[in-house]
C-alpha cells in the first residue's frame, strides 16, 4: 500500500516542481553565473575597524569573516535587494538593506554600536523570505549565539524558557521540552535548519535529539507554523539554526577553533566541546565533539512524607537516585560557495544514555541514538529566484528498560528504530510581479521498526505537503499570506498482542490503515507606525494528524507510570488562531505586548479511565487516548530599557488560560502564569575586558490546579505523597560574566547561580513533581576560548 501511494504521489510531486518552475522568470545565464559582488568594510562609532568580525547573508546560508583590518568581499550575490547581518562579539548586531548593484559601485561601510539591548536579528524561520522579526507579521522570536553561550544545557526547553509564551517541560536537568502558548509534544515542531527532527515524542519526557554546541542560534514561532513545517507545527516551532558554512576572502584561507567547558555543581554535571572551522577559497568546513555527563540532581533537604505523613509532601528529597546522564554528540559540514550560490552537506550524530527515577523508587535506564545526515544547497537561478533543495536521512533509534539502569547493559525491553527520509525543495524569489515569497514542496517517508516492545506495531508513514507563501510590502505595510495541502497515511503491521487484527478488507482496513487529506493557511499584516513602532497581527489555521502512538499505542509505558491503549478513529487536530502584537524597538529599549487566542478541535489527549490493570505485582492506571474541543488564549508582555550605560532593567509576564469544553476545566500540561524581573549592571569596556556585567533575575510563577483527570500523573492528587497541583513559588538567580583579551582573541567567562537561596519548591512542568522536589541550588561556570591555528 505504501509504496503503491508513493508511485501515485510521485505524479503529483512532479507537477509541483513544474508549477514552480513555470512561475519563475527567464534565467539570465550571465548574471546568475557572475552575480553582484559587494565590498566594504565593519568599524565602531569611533572609525576603528573591527577585525573577527562576521557577515552573514541569512537568505543564502552565508557567512564570511571579515580581514584584520575589518574589510569584506561577498561575491556571487543575486541582483535585487537583500539583507546582511554584521555582527561583533560585544557589540549589537546590525542589519543593512542593500541593492547588490547599486552598493558594487562603492565600498559599504557598517557601523557596530556597543551592545546596550538586544535589536533582534534577521530571522529565516516561519516566514516567505528572511526577515527582520520587528517587521514579520508573524510572531518569531531568537535565542541568539551571545545568549546561547551564556545559557546552554543539554535541555532544550530550559533555554528557551527566558521567552515569553515559551515553558519547559522537564524531567531533571538532562530532558526538557519547549511549551508554546499551552502546547507541547508533537504539537510544537522541532527543526533543525528547517528540517524536522523526528524523534520519537510519545512520552512527556522524550527530549529533542540535538546538540545545542553547534547551534548559531534558536529561532521560535509562537503560533500555528503547519504551512511552512506541515503537520506538528501546530502550536509553535522551535528551529534550530546551526553554524553556516564558513567562507573566506578571495585567495585566502583560515583555520580557527574554539574550546568551551561548562561545570555545574548541583549533579556535578561537566561538559566540553571543541569546534574548528575553516575556509580556503571557495570551500568552507566545520567540525564539533561534544561530551556531557552528569552524576544524580540534588532538591533541597526538606522532610520527606515518610517523616511527616502530611499530603502532598514528596517521596524523594535530597540526593535523588537515578537521575545521571552521559551524552556524545559530533557534527561535520564541507561545502562549497560559487557564483551559482552554495551547496554542502553535513553529518551529525546524538547518543544519550540516561536515568529517570520512577515513583517506587526503581529506574529507568534509556539508550537514544540519532544519525542525521543532509545535503542542502541555495542555487541562484535567475538574479531574483534562488532554488533550495534540502534532501536528508535520519535514523533514530530509542531503548529503555524499567528497572535497570543503563550502566547495566539491559536487554530493552522497548527497542524502536526510526527511519526518515526526507526531500524538500523551496523555490525563494524577491520582487518577482510585487511578490516575494516561497513555494515548495516536501516529502518525508518513515518506517518504524520495533524490536522489542508491546507499545508501537511495526508501520510506514508517507506525507507529502505543497505550499506557496507571499508577501508584499507597500510603505510601511507589509502583508503576508499562504496556502499548503497534506496528504498522509499510516500503514501498521497486523499485531495481535496490540489488538491489530491479522485480516485484511472489510472492517479491518481502517484500523491498519489511516489516511489525512488537510488544507491550511495563514494570513498576516504588520504596520509600521513608526521606525520604533510596529502593529501586527496574524491569523493561521493548523493542523496535526494523530501519531502511531496515540493510534496504536498498547502496553505499559514506564515513564508515566501506565498502561496506555491507543485509538485507530481519532481525527486530526484542527487549529484556528489569532494573535494581535505591539512592538517597539529603539537602541536603548525594545518592547513587546501580545494577546493571542487559539481554538483546537479533535484535541488529542489521554484520559484516564478511572480504573487500573494489575500486571504481576504492579498496579497501573489505565489510559486511553481520546478528544475533545477546546480554547487557549493569553498574554505576552516583555520589555527591557537601558536607563543608563550601566544598567539595563527587563521584566516579562506569561499568562495563559485554557477551557476543555467538554468538562469545563482546563486542558492538560498547560503552564502556569509568570512573572519575572531582571536588572544587569555592565561595566565600561576597556583594552582587557569588555561585556563585563552583574544580572540579578527575579522569577514568580503562580499556583496551578491540574486538569483533574486529563492532567497527565493526575494520580498523584489522590494519593499521599507528591502532588499534580502545584503551589506559587519565587526563584532569585545571580549571574555574572565578562570577555577578556588574551592574545587578540576573546575569552568569555560566566558564572550563573541558579535557586540562589536553595528554595523548595515544584514546578507544574515538571515531571518528577508526582513524586520529588524540583532541583535546588546550582553553580555554573561555563568558560569559551577561541583557537588560532592559521
Amino acid at each position: 500500500m505504501l509504496f503503491y501511494t508513493i508511485r501515485r504521489f510521485s505524479a503529483v510531486l512532479s507537477v509541483a516542481v513544474i508549477l514552480m518552475l513555470a512561475v519563475t522568470p527567464p534565467l539570465d545565464a550571465e548574471a546568475a553565473s557572475q552575480g553582484a559582488v559587494v565590498h566594504g568594510v565593519v568599524t565602531d562609532e569611533n572609525g576603528h575597524s573591527l577585525g573577527n568580525a562576521t557577515v552573514t547573508v541569512p537568505a543564502l546560508d552565508m557567512a564570511i569573516r571579515v580581514d584584520s583590518d575589518g574589510g569584506f568581499k561577498l561575491a556571487g550575490l543575486p541582483r535585487t535587494m537583500i539583507q546582511i547581518e554584521v555582527s561583533h562579539v560585544g557589540y549589537s548586531s546590525a542589519i543593512v538593506e542593500i541593492n547588490p548593484t547599486e552598493a558594487a559601485e562603492s565600498p559599504l561601510t557598517v557601523v557596530l554600536k556597543q551592545r546596550v539591548v538586544p535589536v533582534g536579528q534577521i530571522t529565516v524561520t516561519g516566514s516567505p523570505t528572511a526577515a527582520d522579526p520587528m517587521k514579520s507579521p508573524q510572531d518569531i522570536r531568537v535565542v541568539d549565539e551571545q545568549q546561547l553561550a551564556a545559557c546552554e544545557t543539554a535541555s532544550l526547553g530550559k533555554v528557551l524558557e527566558s521567552i515569553p509564551g515559551v515553558s519547559n517541560i522537564s524531567t531533571g536537568p538532562q530532558a526538557g521540552k519547549p511549551v508554546i502558548r499551552g502546547l507541547s509534544g508533537n504539537r510544537v515542531r522541532v527543526l533543525q535548519d528547517g528540517v524536522p527532527m523526528e524523534h520519537y515524542q510519545f512520552s512527556f519526557r522524550h527530549q529533542p535529539v540535538l546538540n545545542l554546541s553547534q547551534a548559531e542560534r534558536v529561532e521560535v514561532i509562537q503560533g500555528a507554523a503547519s504551512i511552512l513545517y506541515g503537520s506538528d507545527a501546530l502550536g509553535g516551532a522551535a528551529n534550530v539554526i546551526t553554524k553556516r558554512l564558513p567562507g573566506a576572502q578571495p585567495g585566502a584561507s583560515y583555520l580557527t577553533g574554539q574550546l568551551k567547558g561548562q561545570l555545574f555543581s548541583n549533579n556535578g554535571e561537566r561538559a566540553g566541546t571543541v569546534e574548528f572551522e575553516g575556509a580556503s577559497g571557495t570551500v568552507g568546513y566545520r567540525a564539533g565533539f561534544t561530551g556531557r555527563r552528569a552524576d544524580d540532581f540534588r532538591t533541597p533537604d526538606e522532610p520527606t512524607y515518610a517523616e511527616t505523613h502530611a499530603p502532598g509532601d514528596p517521596k524523594f528529597t535530597g540526593e535523588l537516585p537515578f537521575t545521571n546522564f552521559d551524552q556524545l554528540s559530533g557534527y561535520a559540514m564541507i561545502g562549497v560557495t560559487r557564483s551559482f550560490g552554495n551547496a554542502w552537506v553535513e553529518f551529525d550524530r546524538y547518543d544519550s544514555e540516561q536515568n529517570y527515577l520512577l515513583g517506587d523508587g526503581n529506574p529507568i535506564g534509556q539508550n537514544i541514538e540519532n544519525d542525521n545526515l543532509k545535503v542542502r544547497g541555495n542555487l541562484l537561478l535567475s538574479p531574483k529566484v534562488t532554488i533550495k533543495p534540502t534532501l536528508s536521512f535520519q535514523r533514530n533509534v530509542r531503548q529503555a528498560k524499567e528497572g535497570v539502569g543503563f550502566e547495566d547493559d539491559p536487554e530493552w525491553a522497548v527497542d524502536l528504530v526510526r527511519s526518515v527520509y526526507a526531500v524538500r525543495l523551496d523555490l525563494v524569489h524577491n520582487d518577482v510581479w510585487g511578490l516575494d515569497g516561497t513555494v515548495g514542496v516536501d516529502l518525508n517517508v518513515q518506517n518504524q521498526e520495533t524490536r522489542a516492545s508491546g507499545l508501537l506495531p511495526n508501520a510506514d508513514l508517507f506525507d507529502l505537503g505543497v505550499y506557496a507563501f507571499e508577501e508584499w510590502s507597500f510603505a510601511k505595510l507589509t502583508t503576508n499570506a499562504g496556502l499548503r495541502f497534506d496528504y498522509r497515511e499510516h500503514e501498521a503491521e497486523a499485531n495481535p498482542a496490540m489488538l491489530l487484527p491479522d485480516t485484511a478488507g472489510g472492517e479491518t482496513d481502517d484500523v491498519l490503515t489511516q489516511e489525512y487529506s488537510v488544507m491550511s493557511g495563514s494570513a498576516g499584516v504588520g504596520y509600521r507606525l513608526s521606525d520604533f513602532l510596529t502593529l501586527a497581527t496574524n491569523l493561521a489555521v493548523g493542523f496535526r494528524a494523530p501519531d502511531l502512538f496515540e493510534l496504536h499505542a498498547h502496553g505499559i509505558h514506564g515513564g508515566v507510570q501506565a498502561f496506555q491503549i491507543g485509538n485507530p478513529y481519532l481525527n486530526p487536530e484542527r487549529s484556528y488562531s489569532l494573535d494581535g502584537s505591539v512592538r517597539f524597538r529603539t537602541e536603548t529599549a525594545t518592547a513587546r505586548a501580545t494577546v493571542y487566542y487559539n481554538r483546537i478541535d479533535n484535541y488529542i489527549f489521554l484520559r484516564n479511565q478511572g480504573r487500573d490493570t494489575t500486571l504481576g505485582s504492579t498496579t497501573l492506571p489505565i489510559l486511553s487516548a481520546d478528544q475533545t474541543d477546546g480554547t487557549i488564549t493569553g498574554v505576552e508582555l516583555s520589555g527591557e530599557i537601558a536607563t543608563a550605560s550601566w544598567l539595563r532593567v527587563s521584566a516579562t509576564y506569561a499568562a495563559t488560560t485554557s477551557d476543555n469544553k467538554a468538562t469545563g476545566e482546563e486542558l492538560p500540561l498547560m503552564p502556569a502564569d509568570r512573572i519575572t524581573a531582571g536588572v544587569r549592571f555592565e561595566m565600561p569596556g576597556h583594552s582587557l575586558a569588555k561585556g563585563t556585567f552583574a544580572e540579578v533575575k527575579i522569577q514568580h510563577a503562580m499556583e496551578k490546579k491540574s486538569a483533574g483527570t486529563y492532567e497527565p500523573f493526575s494520580q498523584f492528587d489522590v494519593i499521599p505523597f507528591g502532588t499534580a497541583s502545584t503551589d506559587a513559588y519565587t526563584l532569585c538567580d545571580l549571574s555574572l560574566g565578562t570577555t577578556v583579551t588574551v592574545n587578540r582573541q576573546p575569552v568569555s567567562i560566566n558564572l550563573e547561580i541558579e535557586n540562589l537561596f536553595d528554595k523548595a519548591y515544584v514546578d507544574f512542568l515538571d515531571t518528577y513533581k508526582g513524586y520529588a522536589l524540583s532541583m535546588g541550588r546550582n553553580v555554573i561556570l561555563r568558560m569559551q576560548v577561541p583557537l588560532r591555528i592559521l
